[in-house]
């Protein structure tokens, strides 16, 4: 997956609102859970992983 969508590219934005990024990334987790191609740990550990990178990148920015 790309850094920045690319639809975010096309329209000119030169940064994406990251807590908007995330919520989208879990509701792209969410829907492959319904779907049945992850299981409910497997989800836990993505939005685990997804919420400590988005930490990680918050504290980076305000350096």
């Amino acid at each position: 997956m790309s850094k920045r969508p690319e639809l975010l590219e096309r329209q000119g934005a030169a940064t994406a609102n990251s807590d908007y990024l995330m919520e989208y990334q879990k509701a792209v987790l969410l829907a492959l859970e319904k779907e049945g191609l992850l299981d409910h740990t497997q989800l836990k550990e993505c939005i685990t992983k997804l919420e400590q990178i988005h930490s990680k990148n918050a504290k980076s920015k305000s350096l």
